[in-house]
């Protein structure tokens, strides 16, 4: 299920969904909100997207850095990143999302199936 379609759009600038299986037509993308608490100055944030495919073998790696200027509205920042499921062969796969700064770090993991 998705939620509905204007129902966050206040929120975050995307549609949610709970699906994790898709064809190589849907369009998918991956979001999102980095925050820097405190009182420190905001500073840069180096954020990795990888796909593992089921054999553990990398098929998509990026890396960008994210400037202290894109934190200048309540110390936030967005981020989205579109998973590149056409060019994906069917199978599972292992989304991982890590943001770091300094010796700071999150990270999230997410299961996925192209049919």
């Amino acid at each position: 299920p998705a939620a509905p379609k204007d129902k966050l759009a206040g929120v975050v600038p995307v549609l949610p969904t709970t699906r994790r299986e898709f064809g190589a037509d849907d369009r998918v993308g991956a979001f999102l909100r980095l925050y820097q608490g405190g009182k420190k100055p905001v500073a840069s944030v180096t954020v990795a997207s990888r796909i593992v495919d089921g054999t553990g073998a990398a098929v998509v790696d990026k890396t960008e850095t994210l400037g202290p200027e894109r934190f200048a509205t309540a110390r936030s920042a967005d981020y989205g990143f579109e998973l590149p499921v056409a060019r994906l062969a069917p199978g599972m796969y292992l989304l991982t999302l890590e943001a770091r700064s300094g010796a700071d770090s999150a990270r999230r993991d997410v299961r996925f199936t192209v049919r």
